[in-house]
């Protein structure tokens, strides 16, 4: 059971991450940011899972962070220096589906490509 539930977030995980490149094609960077954001949380909170046995039920791209770095001791110098995509992550995750927030390609592009390295550290394999 546990290991089926890693991989079935890991696939949901991908998923958003192939459906937020869709949703940028078309011009729609709100909901890619979003998409994006809901593939990291999928991410950490599988990988989670696969070390620690359970997740927390929280939303918070830092707090998953801060829960892995232990695990991994590079992690927190990426987060370091990726902090401020990361806040643009977690502000989207709430201001696309409350409050019309706006983004643009630039900033769809940068956090795929922090996501998609993302995944890569953290489970050495691509989305």
């Amino acid at each position: 059971m546990h290991k089926d539930l890693v991989t079935k977030l890991k696939e949901r995980g991908k998923h958003f991450f192939q459906v937020a490149i869709f949703d940028a094609e078309k011009g729609r960077y709100d909901l890619a940011l979003f998409y994006i954001e809901q593939s990291l949380q999928l991410l950490l909170k599988s990988k989670l899972l696969e070390i620690a046995g359970d997740f927390p039920k929280i939303h918070s791209l830092k707090d998953l962070f801060a829960l892995l770095e232990e695990f991994f001791p590079n992690l927190d110098k990426i987060v370091d220096e990726n902090i401020l995509i990361i806040d643009v992550l977690e502000d989207a995750y709430i201001a696309s589906r409350y409050l019309g927030a706006e983004y643009g390609k630039k900033e769809f592009d940068i956090c795929r490509n922090f996501v998609k390295k993302l995944w890569s550290e953290i489970w050495d394999e691509s989305v």
